[in-house]
């Protein structure tokens, strides 16, 4: 046992290249591959749902192998996002889960020589049961979305929905159990709010009793009701819900960045889930690229002033993949420009109460915007924006006219 080493059950490791997630988390792709969190690199999973149990993927190689590397403070491939991110002074993915589970020290402390951890208990479920979705967001792929399909090559992805395992009722039955002792359970998709299995996870866990997780979610914020179920009717049986919408920009950018999108239905929800559902912590998550950078200080000051949001409830989600959409790949005369508007906005932001957080985010954005120069990508850029405006019948330079420039 390595517990001695580690100081019985105290405080797990204060190394950059430790993160308590292999100790408490499993992600599971929409494809069925496996891995500790949803933005580790996804070209070497550690297994597969549809030829292994959760069980046994736990405590395989892969995952014995990482923890090991992370008690010895070895920096893992498979972590260079948040390695990235923290480099620029932006909050991780890892430090959000440092603070979100130090609890779970005694199981680091219990970590076995060959890096095993038994018993398993996951206390981040975090499992993508299809593909499912109703937007072709500009930044997203068809392995997260149904309707990315119409705007790809045929042969380019593969067709039908795409499930972690042959049937959803198999996986169902492989994770109940984890629900009597699962802290925080995190939905994303595809669209969780069109999954049948993601409702049928909350009525499980009130069946249960267990009323005190946490649910997380990433959603388009689109549909509040599906089939039989009222979404907000199952959240107001929970003490914990954090919804993060993903919402790039408002109006006419927003339903480009994010195609399929009906704005008027999203302004719909949120006065819905005010007025219903108060206790539903909220918050606007917005995908900072280089198609919103411009937009995004003028659109989180928009809800502001509509009662939507509090200038507080927003959180910067800097894109690091696709490469010709990051914030890198701007010419620096586009860069000046968004320095300048940042500092309005960050002023404004300095004159409102609670939002160290915000402010954290969008200074980190711009420390990231200035970590290199990716100006090499800007024709992939282009032509990734022009053939998608070709598929879909819009023109980028019409709807976003402050960065008309960008494209050509």
């Amino acid at each position: 046992m390595r517990g001695p080493e580690l100081g019985g059950s105290g405080p797990p490791p204060d190394n950059r290249a430790f993160c308590i997630l292999p100790w408490t988390s499993l992600h599971v792709a929409t494809n069925g591959d496996v891995l500790p969190c949803c933005i580790a690199a996804a070209d070497q999973p550690f297994g597969s749902t549809r030829s292994q149990s959760l069980d046994d993927i736990w405590n395989a190689a892969p995952m014995r192998a990482l923890r090991l590397r992370m008690l010895q403070g070895q920096t893992s491939r498979l972590c260079e996002k948040c390695y990235e991110l923290e480099a620029t002074g932006s909050t991780s993915l890892r430090q959000v889960a440092a603070a979100d589970f130090a609890h779970h020290a005694p199981a680091v402390a219990g970590t076995r020589d060959d890096g095993s951890v038994a018993p398993m208990r996951i206390a981040f479920l975090d499992v993508r049961f299809s593909n499912v979705c109703n937007f072709s967001c500009r930044t997203c792929e068809p392995r997260f979305s149904t309707a990315w399909y119409p705007y790809v090559k045929d042969g380019d992805a593969p067709r039908g929905v795409i499930r972690p395992k042959a049937t959803a009722a198999a996986l169902l039955e492989e994770i109940q159990p984890h629900l009597e002792h699962v802290e925080q359970v995190y939905f994303a998709g595809g669209e969780p709010a069109l999954v049948e299995e993601h409702y049928r996870v909350l009525e499980r866990l009130i069946e249960i009793g267990r009323t005190d997780v946490r649910l997380s979610y990433s959603t388009n914020f689109s549909v509040l009701r599906f089939r039989r179920w009222d979404l907000l009717e199952l959240w107001r049986r929970f003490e914990r819900v954090e919804v993060g919408a993903s919402l790039d920009g408002s109006g006419r950018r927003g339903e480009y960045l994010r195609h399929g999108q009906r704005w008027a239905d999203v302004v719909e929800n949120r006065r819905r889930l005010l007025a219903e559902c108060p206790h539903v912590s909220f918050v606007v998550s917005s995908t900072l690229s280089n198609l919103n950078c411009l937009h995004l200080p003028d659109f989180h000051e928009e809800w502001a002033a509509l009662g939507l949001t509090r200038p507080s409830q927003v959180f910067i989600n800097i894109l690091q993949v696709p490469a010709h959409f990051r914030l890198t790949c701007l010419p620096e005369a586009i860069k000046a420009r968004v320095r300048a508007r940042y500092a309005d906005h960050l002023a404004y932001l300095r004159a409102q109460p609670d939002c160290d957080a915000v402010l954290h985010g969008y200074l980190g954005a711009l420390r990231f915007m200035d970590s290199q120069d990716s100006t090499d990508l800007l024709p992939e850029l282009r032509r990734v924006i022009a053939e998608q405006d070709e598929r879909r019948r819009e023109v980028f330079g019409d709807v976003f006219s402050e960065l008309r420039d960008l494209t050509f």
